[in-house]
């Protein structure tokens, strides 16, 4: 009794964290998560796309899923790659016409970045929530990507 008393003390003093460097960032993603966890379901089949910043929206995955929340959630970072993307293309196109191609460069550089981070999490959550493909799905694309590693493997004809 006595070590298990012992063990529920914690070793280090605990203190709260102040971090404040990705402030917006993490405004955004809670934006487009909140709205894919917090919408009720009746809503969903309702209204077939969510909002976004500027880009169109894509319309809701209509699947039956094991896992509803993390479906939402994919959904939700798929939503925030998309307006990530068209905001970044039409930044892009207007700082070019102007003439501000280092700018534009810039920016397509920090783009590309967040858009990796972005898929990262997107292939983390599709990890967690893991493979929903049926038998014969699964058999059909080993098939096909195996049959396209062969065909590289030989080169051209």
């Amino acid at each position: 009794m006595i070590v298990f008393l012992l063990s529920s003390l914690p070793v280090l003093i605990v203190q709260a964290e102040n971090q404040t460097t990705h402030l917006a960032e993490d405004a955004i993603a809670f934006m487009y998560i909140s709205d894919a966890v917090l919408t009720p379901e009746e809503q969903l089949e309702d209204d077939p796309d969510f909002r976004g910043l500027s880009a169109p929206a894509f319309s809701v995955l209509r699947q039956v899923d094991t896992n509803p929340l993390l479906a939402r959630i994919i959904h939700a970072k798929k939503m925030e790659r998309n307006d990530l993307d068209a905001n970044c293309k039409l930044l892009t196109a207007q700082l070019r016409s102007e003439g501000r191609d280092c700018e534009a460069d810039q920016i397509q550089v920090y783009c590309q970045t967040k858009l990796s981070e972005i898929n990262s999490q997107i292939g983390f959550y599709h990890k967690m929530r893991g493979d929903q493909r049926k038998f014969f799905t699964k058999v059909w694309q080993n098939i096909k990507r195996n049959a396209s590693n062969f065909w590289y493997r030989i080169g051209p004809v």
